[in-house]
């Protein structure tokens, strides 16, 4: 069963906010085949990486193509999930998959609890500062074993948000934003320069 975070409360997630409810929620994205029996290495959003089970129907999206696919198997990887889908019985099979999102129907996420929301629920709001600032955007959301640090980016700037009591006053998914502390937020950082390499 996936866990929700609270905002009091990541390796990092890209997951996809799709707005309209009908679409399918990313939540991963196959990386490469793994050996040669047509396993996929998946890269997922931990949040949600509980729906990925044996016997779970999941899309693999390319573009705008869909397409239904059924798990076989699942086994933990340092770096995702090694997944097994019914169908894909090589590596021939597996390679033609590699870079294709991973993708579920909202309906089969559990309700978060109040005061908790998934990852990719983040992705695409506005961040406002309590001054009436705009940090932009959330972009992506970063895992680092503490607490969530949301990247908000305007143009070429990034904030990183840290998701705490002191920083967050509020998460309005209505409205679309996450209202901060701006004294609260994190150094800045350029887009054009890499982590890590700084």
């Amino acid at each position: 069963m996936p866990t929700a975070k609270s905002s009091s409360k990541s390796s990092k997630t890209e997951a996809t906010h799709l707005r309209d409810s009908s679409d399918p929620i990313v939540i991963g994205k196959v990386v490469r085949a793994h050996g040669v029996r047509g396993h996929l290495l998946v890269a997922v959003d931990a949040t949600v990486a509980g729906v990925i089970a044996p016997g779970s129907d999941l899309f693999l999206l390319h573009g705008r193509a869909r397409r239904p696919s059924r798990v076989s198997s699942v086994r933990a990887h340092p770096h995702g999930l090694v997944v097994g889908f019914e169908g894909v019985a090589d590596r021939n099979a597996a390679e033609e998959l590699r870079g294709m999102n991973v993708a579920v129907e909202r309906s089969s996420l559990p309700t978060p609890r109040g005061g908790e929301y998934y990852d990719f629920e983040l992705i695409g709001l506005e961040v406002a500062g309590t001054d009436g600032s705009s940090f932009g955007r959330v972009v992506e959301v970063l895992e680092t074993g503490a607490n969530d640090v949301c990247v908000a980016r305007e143009g070429r700037r990034e904030v990183l948000v840290p998701m705490t009591s002191r920083a967050v006053v509020e998460i309005d998914r209505r409205r679309g934003r996450i209202v901060v502390e701006p004294d609260a937020l994190l150094a800045e950082e350029s887009p054009a320069t890499p982590r890590g390499k700084r």
